[in-house]
């Protein structure tokens, strides 16, 4: 995964919010602001996660993470409830339950599959990142031969049960490519969370609570991004709403999405 193929996200804009009230940045009234046509025309300062400072924050949390569950606690599951619900359904008939996270950061979701899948089932799990957040998770699980790093799709001989995008759309300058590549990869579930998306065309726009950044985020096309994966041999079985009401009141109501996303795609039969 090369830099100019993806913005690196390692947490959604919910968690970043909750980090950031911490930070000594003044924090922006909004999370988001302008209208743009596409990712190339949003203005950007420090417009990369792929930074040592951002590394070593988000290595600090999902390490405090792992020790939790390595200490028997039960982290709450976040935003990644829904991949460990829909693993522990596949692990009661499957030996092995395997999971590519396009996005994953350094492993959070992988985290919280130790935390809640019961069962027998083995879990093998695929990182797909940027070069600094592959390097950071390999060190972070040296020991786990369960969890791998990537930097680019892997080609996995014997596939995947699940692929998980968790708000990384937004983030790719060419997204519809990537749920293209995602698709091919022929997983019977094809999950997204933390998606931005709604009745709107999509749009570009500036995340403002990165403090020291301002990052280009794309406000997705439901039907586009739903008729994109369907077309690629997939159906769609649901679609909720996840996470808080955003205040986006310095936007159009047009334009406006309110809560993020989750869609679970099945692969048609």
């Amino acid at each position: 995964m090369r830099a100019k193929e993806l913005i690196k996200r390692v947490l959604p804009p919910l968690l970043v919010d909750l980090i950031r009230r911490l930070s000594p940045y003044r924090q922006p009234p909004f999370t988001w602001e302008g209208i743009y046509p596409h990712l190339s025309d949003v203005p950007t300062e420090n417009g990369t996660y792929n930074c040592d400072d951002r590394i070593a924050e988000f290595l600090e949390h999902t390490g405090s993470m792992l020790a939790l569950v390595c200490a028997g606690e039960k982290p709450d599951p976040g935003w990644h409830g829904e991949v460990g619900l829909l693993a522990s359904v596949i692990s009661a008939s499957r030996s092995k339950v395997r999971v590519l996270d396009y996005g994953g950061g350094l492993g959070l979701a992988f985290i919280q599959l130790l935390a809640t899948v019961h069962g027998n089932a083995a879990i093998e799990y695929h990182v797909v990142e940027l070069e600094k957040a592959c390097t950071a998770g390999r060190q972070l699980f040296a020991d786990d031969s369960r969890i791998h790093f990537h930097t680019s799709l892997p080609s996995l001989r014997d596939g995947v049960d699940i692929v998980y995008a968790s708000s990384v759309l937004p983030y790719m300058e060419d997204y519809a490519e990537l749920l293209r590549q995602l698709a091919a990869l022929n997983a019977p579930y094809m999950l997204l969370t933390q998606l931005a998306a709604g009745n709107f065309p999509s749009y570009a726009t500036k995340q403002l609570n990165l403090g020291g950044q301002i990052l280009p985020y794309w406000f997705l096309n439901l039907e586009e991004v739903i008729g994109i994966v369907t077309a690629s041999g997939y159906k769609l079985v649901y679609e909720g709403q996840a996470g808080p009401e955003y205040d986006q009141s310095n936007f159009p109501k047009t334009h406006r999405i309110g809560r993020m996303l989750t869609l679970l795609f099945v692969r048609a039969s």
